[in-house]
């Protein structure tokens, strides 16, 4: 069963109430970025294929690499997470992110 609730640096990310909290202030993700944080933090500690990340965002619909890097690349953003320093663990090798 999935946790109800995540907490990394100063964010809570509360499923029930499907939002994502830095300190008491709500940020506003759309719901595909929502989506993708909770598959990640569910998968925390594993390698998560391209491949399972598009099947998970996108389960019926044909969309390029692009749209799954802007939206890592958009949650990135939303978190204060920098690809030059980044604190999050993103590896892309042979199709793998």
């Amino acid at each position: 069963m999935p946790q109800p609730q995540f907490r990394f640096g100063s964010f809570t990310v509360d499923r029930a109430r499907y939002r994502v909290l830095r300190g008491d202030q709500v940020l506003d993700l759309t719901p595909k970025l929502l989506d993708l944080l909770l598959h990640l933090l569910d998968h925390a500690g594993a390698l998560v294929t391209k491949e399972q990340l598009l099947d998970a965002l996108w389960p019926d619909a044909n969309v390029t690499d692009n749209a799954l890097a802007q939206a890592v690349s958009e949650l990135r953003a939303a978190l204060g997470d920098d690809a030059g320093t980044p604190q999050t663990k993103h590896r892309r090798r042979q199709g793998r992110w």
